[in-house]
């Protein structure tokens, strides 16, 4: 059966060709929740497809090259549009650190120049090529991603403090209200230490994935990247914790081995502990005003201010049930003001900690919420 390639790379590394990375994932978990996911991808082959027909998605760029997914041509390309519709029937997350293949084992298949290194998407495969990628890849369980090797080898602590600076640097300059270049600072970043500004890029990506495990901010355009160790995080949340002169965040390390877990989907039951011991660990707090949390919850008449919808239940007191958040997070400067402040249903509470749109309800909650002001 005729068989496929078609390309995907992040926006942030081809804004004229690229595809943003958000929507891929939200079309993997289109699939995951519904079993159907279909889009309109670029065919360069446009005579002689047909309908069911073997395609499969190679992932390009800095994280190196990988199949995260595969599907079949569900509607024949237009002889005047660039485009077909594919239908996945398994497609990964690109930042989950898993691959269907390796770069390693597509070069195992063929080093033929112009195949892996394609700039065209929907080019057909050869006889060969395809068979032995379909054995690969189709009803494979997902394997961990080797990617392209970081040039410079592994990052010292002075690297590493540096890019964590420019990111809180960043960080800062854009809640002022100020523009940054992300270009010329990965542009700086590699003059100084001899690594590519891509491989930069992608370890923003990664600082603002430690960010997102502890419920913080990160920088818009900088998707969090899951693809790191629990070693390489560790280090990472060690210089954010120097950075910003409070303890470690013990949690990180706990979470991306859960997620890692989660992902490979392979966990035996385990025994548990029958009796677990107390621990005491040391942690930062803020002293709050109470009458902020009072008067927001006051203001809010039993509504979440997100979503508007009722609180999901009434306590044992018989008052809504709604939490405070402070919209510019306290651990990121946010201060303790009403101008600060909404009351949240707890789903709408965790997404704007932990959810991929949770820069997007921000900006919703500034535009609709008339009190608050951006700090």
């Amino acid at each position: 059966m005729p068989s496929y390639l078609i390309c995907w790379k992040p926006a942030t590394e081809n804004e004229e060709r690229g595809w943003p990375i958000e929507e891929l994932i939200a079309l993997s978990e289109k699939l995951r929740s519904t079993g159907n996911a279909s889009e309109r991808w670029r065919f360069r082959r446009r005579e002689g497809v047909s309908v069911g027909e073997r395609v499969f998605l190679l992932r390009q760029g800095i994280a190196g090259h990988g199949i995260l997914g595969y599907g079949h041509v569900a509607e024949l390309p237009k002889r005047n549009d660039g485009y077909t519709k594919v239908s996945f029937e398994e497609l990964l997350n690109p930042t989950s650190g898993q691959v269907l293949a390796t770069q390693d084992e597509l070069r195992a298949i063929t080093t033929k120049n112009g195949v892996w290194n394609t700039m065209a998407s929907g080019i057909a495969l050869s006889e060969d090529v395809a068979s032995r990628l379909e054995s690969l890849v189709v009803n494979r369980e997902p394997v961990e991603d080797i990617g392209t090797p970081e040039p410079g080898g592994k990052w010292g602590r002075e690297e590493l403090h540096a890019a964590v600076q420019s990111y809180l640097d960043m960080q800062r300059t854009l809640h002022a209200g100020g523009d940054v270049n992300k270009k010329a600072i990965y542009r700086s970043l590699s003059a100084r230490f001899g690594r590519t500004e891509k491989a930069y890029e992608y370890r923003m990506q990664n600082i603002s994935y430690v960010l997102s495990l502890q419920g913080r901010s990160w920088i818009p355009g900088l998707v969090p990247a899951r693809n790191v160790g629990a070693n390489v995080a560790v280090q990472i949340e060690g210089v954010l914790a120097d950075l910003e002169g409070r303890p470690v965040n013990q949690c990180v390390s706990e979470e991306v081995q859960i997620q890692h877990s989660v992902e490979k989907g392979n966990v035996s039951k385990p025994i548990g502990i029958p009796e677990p011991k107390r621990s005491t660990t040391q942690t930062t707090q803020f002293e709050r005003d109470l009458n902020v949390k009072a008067w927001v919850l006051i203001a809010a008449k039993g509504k979440c201010e997100c979503c508007r919808e009722k609180a999901p239940f009434t306590t044992a007191v018989g008052l809504p049930y709604l939490e405070v958040h402070h919209v510019r997070k306290l651990a990121d400067g946010g201060s303790d003001r009403t101008e600060n402040a909404v009351a949240l249903c707890p789903n709408c509470h965790k997404q704007l900690h932990y959810g991929l749109r949770a820069n997007m309800l921000v900006e919703d909650l500034y535009s609709r919420v008339p009190r608050l002001v951006r700090e």
